[in-house]
């Protein structure tokens, strides 16, 4: 039996040495992911337990605005991962820790002015309103808003270590801290249940005070251990290579406000057409399924700095031989997808009880809804990692702009429900599964001109 495991991971280790590392990054990410998801399911029926079904709604509603504050990052995470990659692959310590040090000093004054600004208008800001919530919870929203967003903008900055480790390929670890935060949160709201009244503000201080936690954790760690020598420092800032990092952070903002549009409005359009509720029924059977995509997610993540590295040094024949790989993962994770909608009534049962019923519609629709995003990725991992931008983020500006349109066609005309907002989404990622795959063709065989090769 030790004879057979020694072969096994001989085996396994070998290969390119770029290869290894993925398949050491995808074991890790797999067990961690694993771990993430169980914690995560745990949370569903413990705060439903802890709050009713229409204070969760609001919850998850509010958690949603924040993903629309992240834009102000423009784009410089993704942009410091590429750049990083790149002098991580050449061994340009000194420029990478130039390019650390300058995001850091910029993204700090840029979150600092967009705190004050967010601060500064409260006393104008409706949250009951805003939330479609009754009107005598706005003073309590209010100050969940206040603690939520105020320990938000102080992640922004230690999040970047994350940046760190995926550029570095070491997105096993990157993948670490999120599950090991939301575990902190479990614990300190399984505690809550057991000694405090059901309370937003005491819900949301758990879920900020946790993931703070655990980011100034791996920050100390990391830059004393493993990134002494790019840990950043205000003597290493260059004012030259700002823009190198807007530059190409503006083509990351673009995408990324896109897609804030199209897949991060739902939670926020589901509370306005049809109440807190709704919201609940989407989250849960949205993280039913997210579970191919976050498996999926395990596999093609670690390939973006990986791309990257392979294009710098010309390897072409190893991101072919990779991307056919991802596509036959990616067949397999269909049939799993279908098995989970065959069988996700009983789970929902198991899993959350009487308390929600998650119509199959509106199942099947967000199946299909990762279905499509997950076979767009495998391209997409290439195409970001190689900066080859421009074309994506025209499409998904066009798909930004049909949303809202589309949402209104849907849900008020053919009253098709929350499923109609899945299938606007749906529609307006168009580039995902059809442009993305042409550009990484003709990117791969030399033949892109143009727009394509920007």
């Amino acid at each position: 039996m030790i004879k057979r495991i020694k072969l096994f991971v001989a085996s396994f280790l070998k290969g390119h040495e770029r290869t290894v590392r993925l398949k050491l990054n995808i074991i890790g990410s797999f067990l961690i992911k694993f771990f993430g998801l169980v914690v995560s399911y745990l949370l569903v029926p413990i705060c439903l337990n802890y709050l009713d079904k229409s204070r969760y709604g609001i919850w998850l509603t509010i958690t949603s605005f924040l993903t629309w504050f992240s834009f102000f990052e423009i784009g410089m995470g993704a942009g410091l991962q590429n750049k990083l990659s790149e002098a991580f692959s050449l061994k340009k310590y000194k420029l990478a820790r130039i390019y650390v040090s300058t995001t850091y000093l910029l993204l700090t004054l840029i979150i600092f002015v967009v705190a004050l600004i967010f601060f500064a208008t409260q006393p104008l800001m409706n949250w009951s309103k805003i939330l479609n919530a009754p009107p005598e919870m706005a003073e309590e929203l209010k100050n969940v808003a206040m603690l939520v967003f105020g320990f938000f903008f102080l992640q922004f900055i230690l999040r970047l270590i994350n940046t760190i480790l995926n550029a570095d390929q070491k997105s096993a670890l990157a993948n670490f801290n999120g599950p090991f935060s939301s575990f902190v949160a479990l614990i300190f709201i399984y505690i809550l249940t057991k000694v405090a009244p059901p309370s937003l503000l005491l819900l949301a201080g758990a879920f900020c005070i946790s993931q703070i936690i655990v980011l100034l954790i791996a920050n100390g760690y990391y830059f004393k251990k493993l990134y002494w020598n790019i840990r950043p420092s205000f003597f290493f800032y260059r004012k030259k290579y700002v823009k190198k990092l807007i530059g190409l952070g503006v083509n990351f903002f673009l995408i990324q406000m896109s897609a804030l549009v199209i897949f991060q409005t739902t939670n926020i359009l589901i509370a306005q057409y049809f109440g807190p509720t709704e919201v609940t029924q989407y989250n849960i059977a949205y993280k039913l399924f997210s579970t191919i995509f976050i498996i999926f997610q395990i596999v093609t993540l670690p390939l973006w700095p990986a791309f990257t590295e392979a294009w710098v040094k010309n390897d072409v024949d190893w991101i072919r031989a990779t991307v056919r790989r991802i596509y036959k993962l990616w067949i397999k994770l269909t049939f799993l997808t279908v098995f989970l909608l065959v069988f996700s009534g009983i789970i929902y049962k198991l899993w959350v009880g009487n308390k929600v019923i998650i119509p199959f519609e509106l199942s099947l629709s967000i199946a299909l809804y990762f279905l499509l995003f997950s076979f767009g990725s495998i391209y997409n991992m290439f195409i970001n990692g190689i900066s080859k931008l421009r074309v994506q983020a025209l499409s998904l500006l066009i798909g930004a702009i049909l949303f809202i349109p589309l949402t209104i066609l849907f849900v008020r005309v053919f009253k098709t429900g929350v499923v109609g907002l899945i299938l606007s989404m749906i529609i307006s990622n168009f580039y995902s599964y059809t442009i993305a795959p042409i550009q990484y063709f003709k990117l791969i065989k030399g033949t892109a001109k143009g727009i394509w090769t920007k």
